[in-house]
């Protein structure tokens, strides 16, 4: 029996075969495009998750500095152990945001997250700066220092800020 034969005489039987195996392919090739779908979703939604968790740790760390008892610190009212207790769980906390973001963002990206962790870390070494400067008497002089370190930091990160924002939204267009 030829193939043509085959055809001809069973033509309903073969027709109801290949029709059965087209479907089978495509429910497969739906199949792996639905997974691909929702490994892709909860990737995004885990990005975006993180990157909230990130701005979230951050205002709370700006606020911290912004709230930070300077002029006791200065005037050596806290310990150095106090003082680190009260800004390194902040800072912690947003380096390790920024450990995560590695996982979701490629490195042009996540330079800017590692950019303001930096900058909160200067603002840090400022503090320090300051603490341990014994050749300015001047509180006031030590205090605005400080301010001043803080405040062009801060106005650098909300830049740092947009740039990230304006690229997140861009991923999600």
């Amino acid at each position: 029996m030829t193939l043509e034969q085959i055809f001809t005489t069973y033509w309903s039987q073969t027709t109801l075969l290949l029709l059965g195996i087209a479907y089978i392919i495509k429910r497969i090739i739906e199949l792996r495009s639905k997974k691909t779908e929702i490994n892709h979703n909860l990737f995004q939604q885990k990005r975006l998750e993180a990157a909230n968790t990130f701005f979230s740790n951050c205002a709370t760390t700006e606020r911290m500095w912004k709230d930070i008892p300077i002029y006791n610190i200065l005037e050596n009212k806290m310990s150095s152990k106090e003082i680190d207790a009260y800004i390194f769980p902040h800072l912690n906390e947003v380096r390790r945001n920024v450990f995560e973001l590695q996982i979701y963002f490629d490195s042009k990206d996540h330079n800017l997250f590692k950019l303001i962790l930096k900058n909160m870390e200067i603002i840090s070494g400022k503090l320090s700066e300051q603490y341990f400067n014994y050749h300015e008497a001047n509180l006031i002089t030590k205090a605005n220092a400080f301010q001043f370190a803080l405040e062009d930091v801060l106005k650098e990160n909300a830049l740092i800020y947009e740039r990230i924002t304006k690229r997140i939204r861009q991923k999600f267009n």
